[in-house]
């Protein structure tokens, strides 16, 4: 049963390794570095019985391994860019590195979930097998799930105690690029598409004169909030709203949702924001998440100026 409960637990991590990876990915960043390479290194040594060290740690910084295991002459480039391109490119790159009388060998450790290649990945002067020697997460839990109790055990401690993140999740709040990024994603991927709002964009309109009472608290709200989160907006929400169609659905229903939200409110702009963080905050905070609260209010104050949130119906309009 403890071998049952710690196969689960080494799942769960790797489980959320991948999904970190594949969140920052929609934001067009690196691949993920949870404790530098040296944390995947000391992993697959635990895993594979190998002895990887971090190229990047003897100043050894190329694009093509991150890792090297002397002993055993074994480049690995750890990456979540899961293109043939890339696997070409490290190939020849690292066949650049060696010299054709030695027996090297190239892994591919892929922190995203692995697809089918269809290429044949031609080496003159290095092993690789696209079917053995790309590994993601699954390929690693199965390789795991073949060592005795007492390896388990230790691979499971090892990741519990480097993913800090894991262990506090419950205790913590998520970072404000987090928190923005599952907002849009909710409101981008709804399954049906809200009716349209016939609107007008005209924010200084609806702040200083249908709002006039509330016109102070929202331009104050916008000023207090931006110095916090205004780039992370920017940085987000830039990268993730450059669809045409899921655009369209996160604008069509933030402003559904915003409209019932005021009318519940009786046309009251604070009351009616005050319900919408909380009701944004239980939806994304249904996984036992903790998301950042004042990310929320920034979000849908910045969409109140962009007039997505409390938009200027035509019936509305001066």
């Amino acid at each position: 049963m403890k071998r049952e409960k710690n196969l689960k637990r080494i799942a769960e991590l790797l489980a959320w390794i991948q999904a970190k990876v594949q969140l920052f990915n929609k934001l067009h960043y690196l691949d993920i570095n949870i404790s530098s390479e040296t944390f995947f290194a000391d992993l697959l040594n635990l895993v594979m019985d190998l002895n990887f060290s971090n190229l990047n740690q003897q100043n050894m910084n190329n694009p093509y391994a991150d890792l090297y295991d002397q002993m055993n002459n074994i480049y690995c480039q750890v990456t979540s860019e899961k293109t043939s391109g890339k696997i070409k490119e490290s190939i020849d790159g690292v066949e650049s590195l060696v010299s054709s009388d030695k027996d090297s060998r190239l892994i591919i450790f892929l922190l995203t979930s692995k697809p089918r290649f269809t290429t044949d990945f031609v080496t003159k002067k290095i092993t690789f097998c696209k079917d053995n020697d790309i590994i993601d997460m699954s390929k690693l839990l199965h390789i795991i799930s073949t060592k005795d109790n007492a390896k388990v055990l230790i691979i499971k401690e090892y990741l519990e105690h480097n993913l800090d993140a894991i262990n506090e999740k419950e205790k913590t709040i998520c970072s404000e690029d987090e928190t923005i990024i599952q907002i849009i994603d909710y409101l981008s991927n709804t399954q049906t598409l809200s009716d349209e709002i016939d609107s007008i964009i005209d924010p200084h309109d609806k702040i200083n004169r249908r709002f006039s009472s509330y016109a102070e608290y929202i331009k104050d709200e916008y000023k207090d909030l931006y110095v916090a989160y205004g780039i992370s907006l920017s940085t987000v929400y830039g990268s993730l709203i450059n669809d045409e169609i899921k655009r369209a659905i996160h604008n069509r229903y933030l402003k559904t949702l915003s409209v019932k939200a005021l009318e519940i409110c009786q046309n009251n702009p604070k009351m009616a924001l005050d319900n919408l963080v909380i009701e944004l905050n239980n939806v994304i905070s249904s996984n036992g998440r903790n998301y950042d609260k004042s990310a929320i209010r920034f979000y849908l104050v910045d969409q109140i100026i962009k007039c997505n949130v409390f938009p200027n119906e035509v019936k509305y309009a001066n």
